[in-house]
């Protein structure tokens, strides 16, 4: 399987064009009823996104969630998975509108050993930072069981690149072209041209690799010691140009995050979101 780096050199001649896989959300949500809790909402100029307070998008394409850049949205499904089920939300909050801290743990999940994972024993810290057309999502699992433990985790993804009137209800009489997404090692790429004749891509990056895609949907099989942890950081890219991209780019890595979101500490943090959480370390 290729990696991201070698799809992008290939360009547009990869691309296999596709029927809309995507339902308007006015036919599909006619009666979606508000949420309980107010979802997480973070702003970085033209972009946007609004999650869960678990720091999900979903349920899929649902007309209040998504990551939404220059109108248009780039992620309309982020769902975090253990074992199957959805995490439990202990806290979460945003800060200066362009971070999200959330604290989750697990529900009682019965392992492939056919023993239990009592709730409660494996801490997730997940923290999302929005830079520009980037949105960085950290995953830290911790074990707080006495023993080793082993558990699927999965995130599905998705991206139906509609507009902002049609999250809002209005119809819309023709759509551009979808193409299959391409799944590689280490992640996957959705691309539409508009009607507008720009392509638009969602890129996903994954790290580490997942073990496995399935579909739309990576997984991993994790392992943890007593009292261990272990990262997956997922790094999502939107973009819009006159073709598809040959490079893979973006406005920071990892790399330069400062220490106080994903714990690795860089002298290039420039921009006002690393600024302030620097300052905050």
């Amino acid at each position: 399987m290729s990696t991201l780096s070698e799809v992008f050199s290939r360009g547009a001649e990869h691309l296999e064009e596709i029927a809309s896989p995507h339902v308007e959300p006015r036919l599909v949500y006619q009666s979606f009823e508000p949420r309980k809790l107010n979802n997480l909402t973070l702003i970085d100029g033209k972009t946007f996104i609004s999650t869960t307070v678990a720091g999900d998008i979903t349920p899929a394409g649902a007309p209040d969630v998504g990551l939404f850049h220059d109108d248009t949205r780039f992620l309309s499904q982020l769902e975090l998975r253990i074992g199957g089920f959805r995490t439990v939300v202990l806290s979460s909050s945003t800060e200066k509108t362009f971070v999200s801290r959330i604290e989750l743990t697990t529900g009682n999940i019965t392992l492939r050993d056919s023993l239990d994972l009592p709730e409660n024993t494996v801490h997730i810290r997940r923290e999302q930072l929005l830079s520009g057309a980037t949105l960085f999502d950290s995953l830290t699992f911790e074990n707080f069981n006495l023993s080793p433990v082993e558990f699927l985790v999965e995130l599905a993804l998705d991206a139906d690149f509609i507009d902002v009137f049609q999250a809002r209800g209005c119809a819309r009489q023709r759509s551009g072209q979808y193409y299959r997404p391409v799944v590689c090692e280490d992640g996957i790429i959705f691309y539409y041209r508009g009607l507008d004749s720009l392509f638009r891509e969602t890129e996903v990056h994954l790290d580490p690799p997942p073990s496995e895609f399935r579909d739309k949907k990576a997984v991993w099989n994790l392992k943890l010691s007593p009292l261990k942890k272990v990262e997956i950081r997922t790094t999502i890219v939107a973009r819009v140009g006159e073709a598809p991209s040959r490079k893979r780019r973006s406005s920071f890595t990892f790399a330069d995050a400062p220490p106080s979101l994903f714990g690795s500490r860089s002298p290039r943090t420039s921009n006002r979101a690393t600024r302030f959480l620097t300052r905050r370390c």
